[in-house]
């Protein structure tokens, strides 16, 4: 619903016709539902009809608990009516949801989406990290704790190339093959075990299906979209290494997409690198369409439409030092993506992009990506076995105020 391809008729229905007032999500790993009968990520929102009048602020409720009684339910809403001016993406700080059991959660406005745009600000469990999301999506780097703004040359992704054929077509085109002759090269599956370093060689060839439905040459007309550059489709993120692979040659994969792009062998080992970067990971995690947990999906349109760093910018002398990066560092193994903030290649390609593109440090922005329990299927603030709801006279006195 917030940010799924086929649900963005329903979004501008919504933004078209009502005023989205609040967007309640739960980010509790063991409870990411409000339903009995699933175990799906589910969302709670409440839009009224407008009379003429325009959309005011959209209100985020991210809970990093979720209710498990009818009595933490009411305890829990009493608190987020309490929250009386909940801080502006655009602010400073965040505004918590205190209990006597510990946080439950964070709460923040938007400007009312418009159109189909996504519902972003239910993705992010933590409000500093969403703020970075916001900001940088329009080429605006604020890391927290660094007190100045750094612009970042970024395009969308589609301006750079086009994405290759989705697997259904692919697999209307041609049959998998480990063992005999193609001139068409495949990277076929997601193994976690196995692609754990940003530079691949194709793993299996395509055979031309000569009796396709669609006919004998439709895998060739096929392969003219393959590309050098395979993105994910899909991703888990406690486990899955990588964003983005280079094959060296191009190929077509079932669970990637292809990115045929016309950018000279140096762009691409920049690209490459930007895209196994945390800044693009940040970008990718506030697109990602999920259904449970850290497993999420990109489709085609959020992968066209996904900031990337401009390649075509970048001076020869920038190219040449992330070429030198990427040469070091393309053929390392990386941690799943959930251990960021202890992975020293990931690492290593911040601080050099860092270095390149004159950034501030990118480690507090690590260290808020590891925290969220959407990439790491983790509590972020895990309830204590002796928990309850208390009365408000056992409240302290300095929890009246919690906006930091």
């Amino acid at each position: 619903m917030i940010s799924g391809e086929a649900w963005a008729p329903t979004r501008k229905l919504i933004a078209d016709g009502y005023h989205l007032e609040m967007v309640i999500t739960s980010h509790d790993a063991e409870k990411p539902n409000f339903s009995e009968n699933t175990e799906l990520s589910e969302v709670l929102f409440i839009a009224r009809k407008l009379d003429r009048e325009k959309a005011g602020l959209t209100t985020y409720v991210n809970l990093w608990r979720n209710p498990r009684s009818i009595h933490e339910a009411l305890d829990l809403a009493t608190r987020i009516t309490d929250r009386t001016a909940p801080v502006d993406v655009s602010g400073l700080g965040f505004t918590s949801i205190p209990s006597p059991g510990g946080k439950l959660g964070e709460i923040v406005t938007t400007p009312a989406p418009k159109g189909e745009e996504n519902w972003s600000g239910a993705l992010f469990a933590q409000t500093e990290l969403f703020r970075a999301f916001w900001r940088l999506r329009d080429g605006v780097l604020i890391v927290p704790g660094h007190a100045t703004e750094t612009p970042v040359k970024l395009c969308k992704l589609e301006e750079i190339g086009a994405l290759g054929p989705d697997r259904k077509r692919i697999h209307e085109g041609f049959t998998v093959s480990t063992e005999d002759y193609s001139p068409y090269p495949g990277f076929w599956g997601h193994d976690s075990t196995k692609v754990r370093t940003i530079a691949q060689l194709p793993n299996s060839k395509l055979i031309v299906w000569h009796d396709s439905p669609r006919g004998p040459n439709y895998g060739p007309h096929l392969f003219e979209r393959a590309g050098r550059v395979q993105l994910v489709e899909r991703l888990r993120s406690n486990t899955h290494r990588v964003i983005a692979i280079g094959l060296g040659t191009k190929g077509l994969g079932n669970t990637w997409w292809a990115l045929n792009a016309p950018i000279t062998p140096a762009q691409e080992k920049a690209l490459l690198l930007w895209l196994n970067s945390t800044l693009s990971l940040l970008l990718f995690f506030g697109s990602r369409v999920t259904t449970q947990g850290a497993w999420m999906q990109m489709k085609q349109p959020a992968w066209q439409s996904m900031p990337v760093l401009d390649v075509r910018s970048l001076t020869d002398e920038q190219l040449s030092r992330l070429v030198a990066t990427y040469d070091e560092v393309s053929g390392l193994e990386l941690s799943p993506v959930a251990q960021l903030d202890a992975d020293l290649v990931r690492t290593k390609i911040d601080a050099n992009l860092s270095k390149v593109l004159v950034l501030p440090d990118l480690s507090p922005i690590r260290a808020l990506l590891a925290r969220e329990p959407g990439l790491n299927a983790a509590e972020i603030n895990p309830r204590a076995e002796s928990a309850t709801v208390a009365s408000d006279d056992e409240e302290d006195e300095d929890q009246a105020d919690m906006t930091i």
